[in-house]
């Protein structure tokens, strides 16, 4: 094996793969390559630090490549959310319960899947603990739960709506005694899971798949059309300034034909769909030359 230095760190790098990656595919790459090289040093196989070396070879975010999609692959439409809802309620599982509260709340994944029932408020969902994967040294997976949130301002109270409080009184049936909220079989329901249910649940009402973190994002989204304040948006979102909701999370939902009819809708545009003039807009014409010959004595 060619022995490895600072000065050969930089030639591990494929920058052609590089080029296609986005920021987060990027910074992906740097953290498991820390990881290796970290297991390295330790071990005493290499004698430098990487973090020495990435230092001169760390990207500015305009070097990659920006992932363009539709706002229809990003969100639900209220036809899906419908079709959706429609299912779960017929298949009431748990864990389908458990994804029309991510719908109503706007809950990470992994944040619903560490929902203990001593988190279950008068007043909404207490949420400081999240489910976290990791690989060991010997490349086993570990799933466990941290009590800490995803994020510093992850640790929030979410209010759930009235009108979705039964969703609560049937997972108490269905698991009275238990420490989490969602367990089967007297084991915990880890995300995956949920996720699973989800594209099982898009395939049987004949929509894109699309994952959970999609239907945070469709929350969100509903929060900005409804014109809810943003401090309130941020408090339930867990995030730290309303430009991440706005950036990140604010998708178009309304279809082509809603969006038409919010178009037609508009007064100001009305003169421009009629094929033949009206008085009103003879009138502002002749308004018009009579200004024009006016300035022009």
């Amino acid at each position: 094996m060619d022995w490895i230095g600072p000065q050969s760190s930089p030639q591990l790098v494929d920058w052609n793969t590089i080029h296609h990656l986005n920021s987060n595919g990027y910074a992906n790459l740097l953290a498991v390559t820390r990881s290796i090289f970290k297991y390295a040093k330790r071990k005493h196989f290499i004698s430098f630090r990487i973090d020495d070396v990435l230092e001169d070879i760390e990207r500015g975010k305009n070097a990659f490549r920006t992932a363009c999609k539709d706002d229809e692959e990003e969100v639900f439409t209220d036809d899906e959310v419908n079709a959706l809802a429609g299912y779960f309620k017929r298949k009431p599982t748990g864990k389908h319960l458990g994804l029309l509260i991510v719908f109503a709340t706007g809950l990470r994944i992994g944040e619903l899947a560490a929902l203990k029932w001593a988190d279950v408020r008068e007043d909404g969902l207490y949420v400081h603990r999240t489910e976290t994967t990791w690989v060991d040294e010997d490349h086993h997976t570990h799933c466990e739960v941290r009590n800490l949130p995803k994020t510093r301002a992850g640790q929030r109270r979410v209010p759930i709506p009235t009108s979705g409080k039964w969703i609560i009184e049937e997972l108490r049936k269905l698991n009275p005694d238990g420490e989490y909220v969602f367990m089967l079989n007297g084991s915990r329901t880890r995300a995956i899971y949920f996720r699973k249910a989800l594209y099982n649940a898009c395939d049987a009402v004949g929509i894109p798949r699309r994952s959970p973190h999609k239907i945070r994002k469709t929350y969100a989204s509903i929060l900005l059309d409804n014109n809810v304040a943003p401090k309130l948006i941020i408090e339930t979102m867990g995030h730290t300034d309303i430009s991440t909701t706005n950036g990140s999370y604010a998708r178009r939902r309304k279809t082509a034909m809603q969006r038409q009819q919010v178009i037609d809708s508009i007064p100001e545009f009305a003169c421009l769909y009629e094929r033949c003039a009206d008085e009103t807009e003879m009138a502002a014409e002749s308004l018009l030359t009579g200004r024009h010959s006016g300035s022009g004595a």
